[in-house]
């Protein structure tokens, strides 16, 4: 994801599988990866990940966060990377 990507943008959706119909299956980060919810959010029924605070490359490269999918009676977890991509966003300066 480049570090210049607007605040809203969906940077990918995650789905799981669950042969049972009911009940449907909802999505969350996992408890210990609360730190990225300032970055980012899921919405719970979709699976969609958006971004919502602007990244930037000199401080974080790569995110990596643990997303759950439950149907209330079990739980299924992935890992999600996203990787920041550099833009020339800083103009040159003399030492």
């Amino acid at each position: 994801m480049d570090e210049d990507a607007k605040i809203g943008t969906l940077l990918t959706t995650v789905t799981a599988n669950d042969v049972d119909t009911y009940p449907d299956l909802t999505y969350n980060f996992a408890s210990i990866d609360k730190q990225y919810m300032d970055y980012f959010s899921i919405d719970r029924f979709s699976g969609k990940v958006f971004l919502k605070k602007k990244l930037d490359y000199e401080n974080v490269q790569e995110f990596k966060m643990k997303i759950l999918a439950s149907d209330r009676a079990h739980v299924a977890e992935t890992v999600l990377t996203i990787k920041v991509v550099d833009v020339n966003d800083n103009a040159p300066v003399f030492m």
